[in-house]
């Protein structure tokens, strides 16, 4: 299995690190989560407790690096590496990774332990990475302080599901991947103030400077986002509010539609086949479609 799973040039720890800085170098669009080691994964608990892990690294719970991939890897295409303490847990995680057409998969064999051995450096807290480009999008774009904000037409960035949980009040959601096709249905002209709005104001500042691009001038970001908002005491509102298309960016965990959706779930988990097949659906059918049970 570890033959069939690594490629030669991938295992061993005395092997790893000129690979790596190349992943690293090659796949730039991929890192926001690793630096240096292109999209590493570090998913141990108790190593994490120790605050010791490789440089550039992230952690993530083997069972979310499965349900929730879109998290934690942006790009199908690009390399990912599995580390844990030794190799059991990243073996695992990565056979169900490749099964879910994730081709390009390894694993750091002997883990954090042989890295250590091998004299490397390790890196201690839970770093957060800045997506590529943030701070010269940060030198450009105007930021405005919580408070009034005058005639702005404020607009939210995040997904749909976090600007339902709480958003400036009136803001309208677009969702980032079709901020430049729909913006001119609420600021037709480009000379308007635009303020865009995000959780945390990282989003909302790659997109204000993308506006800049297109004309407009006086787009500004919220700094720190919804969360210095709140952090103001200013108020928030939640629920739909005004929502410029359909909220299709997130599909909601079955945890999060309520109990009958979480049992459908563990009955269509429990009867999976060697293949990934269950007879059973595992979201609701909508009316007029055809589901399927995989």
């Amino acid at each position: 299995m570890r033959q069939a799973s690594i490629p030669a040039h991938l295992r061993g720890a005395d092997a790893k690190p000129h690979l790596l800085r190349r992943l690293g170098a090659f796949d730039l669009t991929l890192i926001t989560i690793g630096a240096v080691i292109g999209s590493g994964i570090f998913r141990n608990p108790a190593l994490v407790a120790q605050r010791a892990h490789l440089p550039g690294s992230i952690w993530a719970p083997g069972g979310q690096a499965v349900q929730a991939t879109d998290e934690y890897v942006a790009v199908r295409a690009g390399w990912i590496v599995l580390i844990c303490d030794g190799f059991g847990r990243s073996i695992m995680t990565a056979g169900w990774l490749k099964r879910m057409g994730f081709s390009h998969v390894a694993v750091l064999e002997g883990g954090v332990p042989a890295w250590e051995r091998s004299g490397r450096r390790l890196e201690s807290g839970h770093p957060a990475p800045a997506p590529w480009g943030y701070e010269a999008a940060r030198r450009v774009v105007e930021r405005a302080t919580p408070g009034p904000l005058g005639d702005d037409v404020v607009v939210s960035v995040d997904p749909s599901d976090v600007y339902q949980r709480g958003h400036l009040p009136g803001a309208v959601w677009i969702g980032r991947g079709r901020l430049e096709l729909h913006l001119a249905e609420v600021a037709p002209d480009t000379a308007r103030r635009v303020l865009l709005t995000c959780a945390d104001g990282v989003q909302s500042t790659l997109a204000a400077a993308t506006l800049r691009r297109m004309g407009y001038a006086a787009a500004r970001v919220l700094d720190g986002g919804v969360a210095a908002w709140q952090a103001a005491g200013l108020p928030v509102e939640t629920g739909q509010g005004v929502m410029r298309g359909e909220a299709d960016d997130v599909v909601q965990k079955p945890y999060e539609r309520g109990r009958a959706a979480m049992e459908a779930y563990l009955r269509w988990e429990e009867a999976l086949d060697p293949h990934g097949v269950s007879p059973h659906a595992l979201l609701p059918q909508r009316p007029g479609t055809a589901g399927g049970a995989r």
